[in-house]
């Protein structure tokens, strides 16, 4: 008993402490930011990457050795019955110092470029995991509104067709009246299933992103602060989308690689010097010492690099071209994924205007073809086409308020300012 009173306990603290971080939008952005593994992933490949500057660095500093070495000679004479022995010492110290190589200049360089363009990876796969996380969590919003509206719909199909039975036994109903109503409960309970097949898929990838339920969601009020002016916008997508960066930095990355195979054709100067101290103990004969110090300059000029090089500069100048090309198509994407979702925000705006009309409209013509249906003026099938109008016209209004809602979220990915949100 006491192990179940304890198992309970824990699983209420469990289920306590996650709505303390998924009751809203925002909250459960930071918590996708912090907890996600694909953006954790992503954060620890980020972390590698910088260890490229101190490997990159090392190039500019010298090799220091030290060398040891202990020798011992034993010699016996079989001619006049005598042997020696002797010991001998070694310690050699090395320097090498690089003077003059622009290869080290040029590794340096893709090591940064590198670290800029991981960094700008790592923002793209973070706007695309807060991004999915947003559909989600708006599409369970969506998806349950309409599966409510739904479950709705199916408890008034069904005392209509239960209504037509029994005055159809009553003889005031026609057959044509109980197939009607049957016919309509049947899409009724079809499109609930399908509306809640749509919530179930939602919800999985609600739990995929997040790692936890969707507790209390709520339809966020959230408000753009971009400018009216589409080209101000689309000036902010081309120097700001994590996408169109990279591929920038692909350009400048493809430029060094030009410089750094050119640089194979240049000269090499480095600095090497040594001291080596050697002492020799002889018992046959006195003991020797001597110490041995050594510096110079080492220039090395390739003259004949039997024509790798050049077809690796031909290559690299290729591939400038290939990087220029994919950054221009970026900016194109960019442009035109922002437009797509602009036009969609104007469209879903106007839609909730008009969706807002039809409800209303709808309504007022449900409670008049009911009226009619009392005195005998209407059909059965006239307040069953009546409900479904209104039905349709309510789940439209359900999408079109969440499309406002997800084209707002979807113009700061199209940016690349979803990330902020996180920060706010």
């Amino acid at each position: 008993m006491k192990r179940v009173c304890v198992k309970v306990f824990v699983i209420s603290i469990i289920l306590k402490s996650i709505p303390a971080w998924c009751q809203s939008l925002n909250e459960v952005l930071v918590a996708v930011n912090d907890r996600n593994p694909e953006i954790a992933a992503a954060k620890s490949i980020l972390s590698q990457t910088y260890d490229e500057i101190p490997t990159a660095w090392s190039n500019y500093l010298p090799d220091l050795s030290l060398s040891t070495s202990l020798n011992r000679s034993l010699a016996d004479d079989k001619y006049d019955n005598s042997s020696s022995r002797a010991n001998s010492f070694s310690n050699t110290l090395t320097l090498s110092q690089d003077l003059f190589n622009l290869q080290h200049d040029e590794q340096f360089q893709k090591a940064k470029l590198n670290i800029q363009k991981q960094e700008q990876t790592f923002r793209s796969v973070q706007q695309t995991t807060l991004m999915s996380t947003v559909t989600a969590y708006l599409a369970i919003i969506k998806s349950k509104n309409i599966v409510d509206l739904r479950t709705k719909s199916v408890e008034i199909l069904k005392s209509h067709l239960d209504s037509t039975i029994i005055q159809h036994e009553m003889r005031r109903r026609t057959n044509a009246d109980l197939a009607q109503a049957e016919s309509r409960l049947a899409r009724g309970n079809a499109d609930k299933l399908a509306s809640q097949v749509d919530y179930n898929v939602a919800l999985s990838t609600y739990r995929r992103l997040v790692g936890a339920e969707p507790i209390d969601l709520s339809m966020p009020n959230f408000e753009n602060d971009f400018p009216q002016n589409i080209k101000e916008i689309e000036k902010m997508a081309i120097t700001e989308h994590p996408n169109v960066l990279v591929a920038s930095i692909n350009v400048e990355a493809a430029k060094s690689d030009i410089q750094s195979k050119e640089n194979a054709f240049g000269p090499t100067l480095s600095l090497s010097g040594s001291i080596s101290k050697s002492s020799t103990n002889n018992k046959a004969s006195a003991n020797t010492g001597s110490t041995v110090s050594s510096i110079g300059l080492t220039l090395s000029v390739p003259l004949y690099q039997k024509g790798a090089e050049y077809t690796e500069l031909s290559t690299a100048q290729k591939a400038l071209k290939q990087a220029e090309s994919e950054y221009d198509a970026a900016k194109r994407l960019a442009i035109d994924n922002l437009q797509r979702e602009w036009e969609r925000k104007k469209g879903a705006s106007v839609k909730i205007l008009a969706y807002e009309a039809q409800v209303k409209a709808a309504s007022i013509a449900l409670n008049s073809v009911r009226l009619e249906l009392k005195a005998g003026r209407r059909t059965l099938l006239n307040l069953l086409d009546a409900e479904q109008e209104l039905l349709n016209a309510r789940v439209n209004l359900a999408s079109a308020k969440h499309d406002l809602i997800l084209t707002k979220y979807k113009l700061h990915e199209r940016v690349g300012r979803l990330h902020i949100l996180v920060a706010q």
